[in-house]
């Protein structure tokens, strides 16, 4: 600060030795342009002075906002480390956590695989008591049949297929009447089932089967009462193919075997018939 009163006296020694030397006018401007320089300098001066002053009462609030700073980035570090505490034992739980998880999983895994192996155990037992219960109601089902069977007599089952040849089904008469001969071979009725096979075929116009099936009562039950039924229809069945001469054989066959059976007079009249001469048609 002492420099600025210095300054001053130096100033006017140069003009007053300026003055003597020169002594004009533009010496004299000289000295007024360094007056007006000091003047200058001067405020320049004390513009610094002010500066300085509020500098220095700016100084401790900045010191003040300084520390203010240092003491919220104190309290920044506390929190950044408090939540790097807090994110460390985060990480601690779920560690924990999934060990904990792998252990469960790994119990529930194991629980899982014992269940479906019992289930395993348990199917395959349902499978053989299912197998063993379809053995039994099979067994059951047949016992049920043979005893239906024995409760049915000859007689009923025999009626049946005489009902389905009644009703027009000759080919289930048919398998009746066979399966009846098959059952019961020795029965009194089996000459007349097989009779009635032959009847089956001979109202299907299966002439041929039917001569074949009269024929089987002549083999197995010429003592029949059937017998000469059967050889009545078989002669009838040689007419409906033709064959007249077979036919007038086997009714002749009828009157030798059976002369005072009912039969023997229609086998007559068809004799007859069949010995008449062909009348020829006029050209």
């Amino acid at each position: 600060m002492k420099t600025g009163k210095l300054i001053i006296p130096a100033f006017f020694a140069m003009a007053l030795s300026l003055w003597g030397c020169a002594g004009n006018d533009a010496v004299k401007q000289n000295i007024n342009d360094l007056a007006s320089q000091t003047y200058s300098l001067r405020q320049e001066l004390d513009s610094l002075k002010a500066d300085v002053n509020k500098t220095r009462q700016e100084e401790p609030s900045r010191a003040e906002a300084l520390q203010a700073i240092k003491g919220s980035q104190a309290d920044i570090m506390d929190q950044v480390s408090s939540l790097q505490k807090d994110v460390q034992s985060l990480r601690s739980s779920f560690e924990e956590g999934q060990h904990t998880t792998g252990k469960l999983l790994s119990e529930q895994s194991r629980t899982a695989t014992a269940l479906s192996n019992r289930i395993d155990v348990i199917s395959q037992k349902i499978d053989g008591q299912g197998k063993r219960i379809d053995l039994l109601e099979t067994s059951l089902k047949q016992v049920q049949t043979q005893q239906q069977q024995q409760s049915v007599t000859p007689e009923q089952e025999y009626a049946k297929a005489q009902d389905l040849f009644t009703q027009g089904k000759y080919p289930d008469a048919r398998d009746a009447f066979t399966a009846f001969i098959k059952k019961y071979p020795g029965n009194k009725l089996a000459a007349n089932a097989q009779f009635w096979i032959g009847e089956t075929y001979y109202k299907d116009k299966d002439y041929d089967s039917a001569i074949l099936a009269y024929e089987e009562v002549m083999k197995k039950y010429p003592d029949s009462e059937k017998a000469p039924a059967a050889l009545l229809k078989q002669g009838l069945a040689f007419m409906e193919t033709g064959d007249n001469k077979v036919a007038a054989a086997v009714f002749s066959q009828l009157l030798d075997r059976y002369p005072k059976s009912g039969e023997a007079a229609t086998a007559k009249e068809k004799l007859s018939e069949l010995k008449k001469p062909v009348k020829k048609r006029k050209k």
